[in-house]
């Protein structure tokens, strides 16, 4: 991973609202990101105290995806989050609503209720802060990992512990209002800006680092996560010999590689680094000419590879669960469709 130096939070700032990244999000994504996000909140006014699983499922749609199949906020609102919540009583899921966005309770209060006295397991901090948001997005910022991270990397804000969701909102949301001034920036690209800088900028000591590959790149992958307790975010019942479940990230997939390596349809048998920068590995394939060293990138979609399109770095395939970036520039292993046909030879 190319690395650039910047030692200020005003410089870094600039540098990212100049980059190819950044400029690709304002004119494909910011402008429609701000109609959805209306109509998300004009959806929710709308099934006010009569909200069904389809009705919810509309307004996370609207706010979640873009350009036809991208999603903004990863597991958050993906369909194992979605069921964890569809779970719970309708009447306890419109309750949950209605202290929270209807009530006329303070946030802080309002989001104490429903993250402990009306707790429903999917519907996180994330959820709550996200639909405080659409209702009011001047006032309250999305409090999810990735944009807390954010902060914390720019040295605005601390840890936050235990579970006074209330006062530890009201710290976050001020760090977050902060930051919006600070830069003179539209608060519908916040949430943007700070995952990019969780996934993309180190701190360190007086300066940060940044990846000028993801500055570089215009179809940089920046998802507003908000990660739960493992038992909360699993994917579909599947038996994968050493997971129970299909995965919903980028690790489960490293773990399916290592596991059905020499099985696939080009085979690995040999791993000789796997590591956390860009390519992700280096392994050895089985040819007829006997081992060729290869370069892998781990991605949980394909089209998570779009970060590193312009690198300069050399990668020979992309191993994924979800391909779902069929113009993919170099070989794509599909996990997903060859440990089925893996498991049914089993």
């Amino acid at each position: 991973m190319a690395e650039i130096r910047i030692d200020s939070e005003q410089v870094l700032v600039h540098e990212i609202l100049q980059s190819v990244a950044y400029k690709e999000f304002k004119a494909r994504q910011l402008h429609p990101k701000i109609d959805r996000e209306k109509r998300a909140w004009e959806l929710i006014l709308e099934h006010r105290g009569q909200f069904t699983r389809e009705a919810l499922n509309q307004v996370f749609d609207v706010v979640d995806h873009f350009e036809g199949y991208k999603r903004c906020f990863g597991s958050l609102l993906a369909t194992p989050n979605r069921n964890l919540i569809f779970a719970a009583e309708p009447e306890l899921i419109n309750q949950w609503f209605e202290q929270l966005l209807f009530s006329g309770c303070e946030p802080g209060i309002a989001l104490n209720a429903c993250l402990k006295k009306l707790r429903i397991k999917g519907a996180s901090k994330g959820l709550a802060t996200l639909l405080l948001y659409l209702s009011a997005p001047d006032k309250y910022g999305i409090w999810v990992n990735s944009t807390q991270e954010g902060l914390s990397v720019l040295g605005r804000i601390g840890e936050l512990k235990g579970t006074e969701w209330g006062q530890n909102y009201t710290e976050f949301n001020k760090a977050a209002a902060d930051f919006k001034g600070r830069h003179a920036l539209q608060s519908q690209e916040i949430d943007w800006l700070l995952t990019f800088i969780a996934s993309y900028v180190e701190s360190e000591n007086t300066h940060f680092r940044v990846d000028e590959d993801a500055l570089e790149s215009e179809k940089v992958a920046v998802n507003v996560e908000d990660e739960q307790d493992l038992d909360d975010i699993v994917g579909e019942p599947m038996e994968l010999r050493v997971m129970r479940w299909t995965p919903t990230n980028e690790m489960g997939v490293v773990a399916l590689f290592v596991e059905f390596r020499r099985e696939l349809s080009i085979r690995f048998p040999v791993i000789e680094i796997i590591r956390t920068r860009f390519p992700d590995a280096a392994v050895f394939e089985e040819s007829s000419r006997g081992y060729v060293r290869r370069y892998i990138e781990f991605e949980f979609r394909s089209s998570g590879y779009k970060s590193h399109i312009k690198s300069n770095r050399k990668c020979h395939y992309v191993v994924c669960w979800d391909h779902d970036w069929k113009e993919c520039p170099i070989p794509v292993v599909d996990l997903k469709q060859e440990i089925s046909v893996i498991m049914a030879k089993a």
